[in-house]
């Protein structure tokens, strides 16, 4: 493919992209990876119809995989740890992993998945719902003071230029997710606007 849709090429794999994501989720998140395993697992039944999955996961004596959570983490591992293994992960468990990283760290996963394609992850609008909506106005605010810190030491002399480079990419991530979350508002509110007033 072309390098405009794929600016990644020659970077890091997808697989790379998730593992990153999901070590700094381990090692700044500090949250038990054993629990994220289980919950891999666990999605990946309900993503994946049972003749297409690729991946085996071995439930525990209950039907479950909390069990087995410790050894399914090894899994893991193993499919994805360079030092281990060749860094790969099976097209049918993405989604599954990604959906079970906590926040921030899959907003920053999907936002750099779809980055690859030149895209921002804009959100479906929910229509309506009261929670969603703030939710998302609320993760615009967040976006929006994240960006203008990021933007901070940049603009400090009042201009762009390459003494600002080593700054640029963080302040890129984040006007990235700044138009990501503004779209996703964006949008709810047109599909409000074409509804009407009923």
């Amino acid at each position: 493919m072309s390098e405009s849709i794929h600016p990644h090429a020659g970077a890091e794999t997808r697989s790379e992209c998730i593992w990153r994501h999901t070590q700094a989720m381990r090692l700044r998140g500090r949250h038990k990876m054993t629990v994220f395993a289980a919950a891999v697992a666990e999605r990946y039944q309900q993503l994946v119809p049972e003749g297409a999955r690729t991946v085996a996961f071995v439930r525990d004596e209950f039907g479950g995989f909390a069990g087995r959570a410790s050894a399914i983490w090894n899994q893991l591992t193993r499919m994805m740890d360079p030092e281990i293994d060749c860094t790969r992960m099976p097209c049918d468990l993405e989604e599954a992993w990604v959906d079970c990283l906590a926040e921030p760290f899959r907003a920053a996963c999907v936002q750099d998945l779809a980055a690859r394609y030149g895209l921002l992850p804009v959100p479906i609008p929910r229509g309506g719902e009261a929670a969603a909506d703030l939710l998302q106005t609320t993760a615009l605010m967040r976006e929006f003071a994240a960006t203008i810190e990021a933007l901070a030491p940049i603009v400090a002399d009042g201009r762009i230029d390459g003494a600002d480079v080593p700054h640029l990419p963080a302040a890129l991530h984040d006007l990235d997710a700044l138009l990501t979350h503004g779209a996703a508002l964006r949008a709810v509110m047109v599909e409000q606007l074409e509804r009407g007033n009923g």
